[in-house]
């Protein structure tokens, strides 16, 4: 499974990508519906995960360029316990 159809399972947030950078957006597809991620980035900091958040509804998510799948996995679990 790749990495974007991973983080899909999450939630009901519509994903974005070019080449490596990811963008989970919860109004795209659905304008004004979609919900803030509030503290997400700050708390996924507080795992260790660095997440960039724009316009309170979006996360851009850029992973390495070398990156191994026991990474990935813990990016993900991180992922689910704060948002």
């Amino acid at each position: 499974m790749s990495i974007k159809e991973q983080i899909h399972d999450l939630s009901d947030e519509m994903i974005t990508n070019i080449g490596r950078l990811v963008a989970i957006d919860s109004q795209l597809g659905m304008p004004g519906e979609g919900k803030p991620f509030g503290e997400g980035p700050a708390e996924a900091l507080k795992e260790g995960l660095l997440i960039i958040s724009a316009k309170g509804n979006v996360l851009r998510l850029v992973p390495p360029l070398v990156i191994e799948k026991e990474h990935v996995d813990e990016m993900l679990e991180i992922l689910k316990k704060v948002l």
